[in-house]
């Protein structure tokens, strides 16, 4: 087991769904470029996209850009609901981190 790959694991989750959101929709080719600076695998974003498409968080359709087909995903309103969770749930981290511990 490696830990810092356990703990980036569950990040992109959080990190993927904020991108979608921002953008109001993404492929994984553009979360990938985004996301380059924490060095995910292919593989890594387009397993986390598939988990979270099959949860119903985000929905994917094919759609034709340049003659090619890609998959586009958007946030479901189970999605939005699971990113303002995962968002707070950052919170806490970040406070526990940062703040001063009795």
């Amino acid at each position: 087991m490696d830990p810092k790959r356990e703990f980036w694991k569950g990040t992109y989750y959080l990190l993927i769904l904020k991108m979608i959101k921002e953008s109001g929709t993404s492929y994984g080719y553009e979360l990938r470029k985004a996301l380059k600076e924490l060095k995910p695998s292919e593989s890594t974003i387009y397993d986390t996209l598939k988990k979270l498409e099959k949860g119903g968080y985000v929905k994917g359709e094919w759609v034709k850009v340049k003659g090619r087909a890609r998959k586009r995903y958007q946030l479901t309103e189970r999605g939005e609901e699971l990113l303002r969770e995962l968002e707070e749930e950052a919170r806490l981290l970040c406070s526990f981190l940062t703040g001063p511990r009795k």
